[in-house]
């Protein structure tokens, strides 16, 4: 009897030394149950929130999906995984966050949106801001995420209808940059008076782009060919447009 006792509390111990590994194997890296959602309740950008209150119960699923890595696991994985993961996490914050609130005009009529609510992640229970600041912008250093995550705002970035992945992150940030400086809310430009006119987004994080030349060949990267040969470093003059809060609906 007590060498059976003692055989399954070994069993035990060891199952339980094994349980990360099969949790972090079982982690969906292309996060199929967010795409599922986004390409039902998204469509050019514009959110659907009553089909996605409808879905609620499959978002909780995929937030509980985001609180199972644990972060010896998260740290195993790649950059772009992690970058992946964490782009996802703060956009499906975000629609969590609207949803409990909706029906409502703004995110910015939701006290302490982002500081007050908290999730968990990654073995880490983070808000929004922590998310943004402290992981994405101060850990990755990457620039195209300011065209990724999204405030469920008319003036951000518009949600893509499909999850972030790893293996196709690269482009998908290409993406969203390419698409970004081709919607006149975000960029305009006036060949009379060589402006050029810019989200308020690149004001706010003007350091994440880097040097000031930097930042002129990060914007003329990717703004639309017949725009970009026209504007001269040294020459252009930017200026920033106004930023619509209103629902992105």
């Amino acid at each position: 009897m007590g060498r059976r006792r003692l055989s399954a509390y070994c069993a035990i111990i060891i199952c339980l030394l094994l349980l990360p590994t099969v949790r972090g194997e079982a982690f969906d890296q292309t996060h199929a149950e967010w795409t599922q959602l986004l390409s039902k309740h998204v469509h050019e950008g514009k959110v659907n929130y009553r089909g996605f209150l409808e879905a609620k119960p499959f978002l909780e699923h995929y937030l509980f999906e985001l609180a199972s890595p644990t972060p010896q696991e998260f740290r195993r994985w790649t950059k772009e995984e992690q970058l992946a993961f964490w782009i996802n996490a703060y956009n499906a914050f975000t629609v969590k966050i609207i949803l409990d609130h909706y029906p409502i005009q703004s995110i910015k009529k939701i006290p302490g949106v982002w500081d007050r609510f908290t999730f968990d992640a990654a073995g880490q229970r983070v808000t929004l801001n922590q998310v943004e600041h402290f992981i994405l912008r101060a850990e990755f250093k990457e620039p195209r995420i300011h065209m990724a995550i999204v405030c469920a705002s008319i003036g951000c970035p518009p949600l893509r209808s499909e999850a972030y992945m790893a293996s196709e992150l690269n482009a998908q940030l290409d993406d969203n940059a390419t698409q970004f400086f081709k919607d006149p809310l975000k960029a305009r430009w006036d060949p009379k008076k060589k402006m050029l006119f810019l989200s308020p987004i690149f004001s706010w994080f003007r350091e994440d782009f880097g040097s000031p030349r930097e930042f002129f060949l990060f914007v003329k990267r990717y703004l639309p060919p017949e725009i970009a040969h026209q504007i001269e470093e040294g020459k252009t003059h930017v200026r920033f447009l106004f930023y619509d809060w209103s629902l992105n609906e």
